[in-house]
Parts: C-alpha cells; sequence; structure tokens
C-alpha cells in the first residue's frame, strides 16, 4: 500500500470511509468497489464548499446559542427590557 497524504478534508473523509470498509472486510464482506481519483476529485470539488459552509453554520449555530443563553434569563427576570419600538 502506497503513503496517503491527506491535502483536505473530502481525502481525509474517503480515508475514513475506506478504513471503514477494511474493518467491515475483515468481518467477512468479501468485495469492495473504490471509485477512481477522477471522481474523488469530482466528490471533493462540490463537497469541500459544503463542508465549509456546513462548519460557519455550525459556528453560527454556536454563538446564537450562547447569546440566547446569555440575555432569556435577563429577559425572563425582567433585568433586561427590551423597547418595542427598537426591536
Amino acid at each position: 500500500m502506497k503513503n496517503l497524504t491527506w491535502q483536505n478534508p473530502g481525502q481525509l473523509f474517503v480515508a475514513q470511509e475506506l478504513i471503514k470498509i477494511v474493518k467491515l472486510k475483515c468481518c467477512g464482506i468479501k468485495g469492495i468497489i473504490v471509485p477512481e481519483s477522477k471522481y474523488i476529485e469530482r466528490f471533493e470539488k462540490v463537497a469541500n464548499p459544503l463542508d465549509g459552509q456546513i462548519r460557519c453554520k455550525e459556528e453560527e449555530s454556536r454563538r446564537l446559542a450562547s447569546l440566547r443563553d446569555t440575555l432569556l434569563p435577563k429577559l425572563m427576570s425582567g433585568e433586561l427590557i427590551l423597547d418595542e419600538a427598537n426591536v
């Protein structure tokens, strides 16, 4: 087996999937089809931007949850009052 280097997350994902396949093969699965590198590259062109968007949305979700957790108790207790005209 040749040495593999991970140039981007898509390649790492494919490698992780292949590792899972190897583990399954040890459990009695006979044959696995591995896509040619050109198909993996096509997949990466689509998947990598989506992966970046997912990471941005996850970070945004964490920030919004933190903001909610900070503000909601203050709103509920009356410590913070919002002026309806400015909302």
